[in-house]
């Protein structure tokens, strides 16, 4: 692992600790495990109506120099979240593979209704890596993400939530990007 990376993991992973150590003074808050399962990617010349069908078509995007045909959308990862607040859950983790193939770290803060409903909406605002070179990052080392989300299935200990990632705020200025995760309290 490169050095930078090793950096912003340990920056991220401080700062979600030094505020976990900073509201366990006040209150106790809830530890989550997250488990990225996918993505997938949607947008311009990407999608098409075939006989009743959505079949893929294949979008170029260019990565360090190199023409690329198609999104990666098995993004596997894993991540932890502190619900510093009953509406907030500081958030950091990285994912092996992002769209490009690269590994990303991330950090950031999620706004929720309560986690405590089946049904809950939040808004995810943070740094992400991994984008350097690509049509999305361009020469910036981090890049900001915005990315809206929704738990469908939401219980005391468990959670399934996807997200959106907006052409323009993230994505790519012609992708919308559908992000699939599952979240465990310990």
């Amino acid at each position: 692992m490169a050095t930078w990376r090793k950096r912003l993991l340990a920056f991220l992973f401080g700062i979600l600790i030094g505020m976990a150590i900073y509201e366990a003074r006040a209150d106790t808050g809830d530890w989550w495990l997250n488990l990225h399962l996918g993505s997938h990617h949607v947008g311009l010349n990407q999608w098409s109506w075939e006989t009743n069908y959505f079949s893929k078509k294949y979008g170029k995007y260019m990565y360090t120099g190199v023409e690329h045909f198609d999104y990666n959308e098995t993004n596997l990862g894993a991540g932890i979240g502190y619900e510093f607040h009953r509406n907030f859950e500081a958030r950091a983790g990285f994912v092996d593979k992002n769209s490009f193939n690269h590994t990303t770290f991330y950090g950031g803060v999620n706004w929720h209704t309560s986690y405590h409903r089946p049904v809950y909406v939040g808004l995810f605002s943070g740094i992400a890596s991994g984008y350097k070179d690509t049509i999305t990052g361009g020469d910036n080392l981090l890049i900001g993400v915005v990315q809206p989300n929704i738990g469908l299935i939401a219980y005391e200990r468990a959670r399934v939530e996807i997200g959106v990632i907006p052409s323009g705020l993230g994505g790519t200025a012609e992708t919308t990007v559908w992000t699939f995760s599952v979240g465990f309290k310990f």
